[in-house]
């Protein structure tokens, strides 16, 4: 099947080559919380965008992401992809926050593969 991700929309300020590196791996972090929101709700994230405006359907981001406590989803892992789908780059969980969040679980998850 074929996904279509887009990156979050882009503010039209000019940015330094670090704020830049930013920007791409928060934009990196929030490409991968819509991978993994799309197969844990088996609903296709294209619907999330308005592509005549270029903008995110917020409301439709927000229900997509309530709908996972419909599939029985822990409560840690819907909080860590909603922390990846933060619309503001700012409250955005980063590569670096994710590996802190989930060290604590890789030997159960080791274990169980």
């Amino acid at each position: 099947f074929f996904l279509m991700i887009r990156r979050p929309p882009r503010s039209t300020q000019s940015r330094s080559s670090a704020a830049s590196d930013v920007y791409k791996r928060q934009s990196d972090t929030f490409s991968l919380g819509m991978v993994m929101l799309e197969a844990s709700t088996l609903q296709r994230v294209g619907k999330c965008y308005d592509y005549n405006k270029a903008e995110l359907k917020i409301d439709v981001l927000e229900q997509m992401i309530e709908n996972m406590y419909q599939r029985s989803y822990s409560n840690f892992f819907i909080s860590v992809v909603s922390k990846m789908l933060q619309v503001s780059e700012h409250e955005r969980i980063d590569f670096l926050e994710l590996e802190k969040a989930l060290t604590p679980y890789l030997q159960s998850i080791y274990n169980k593969a």
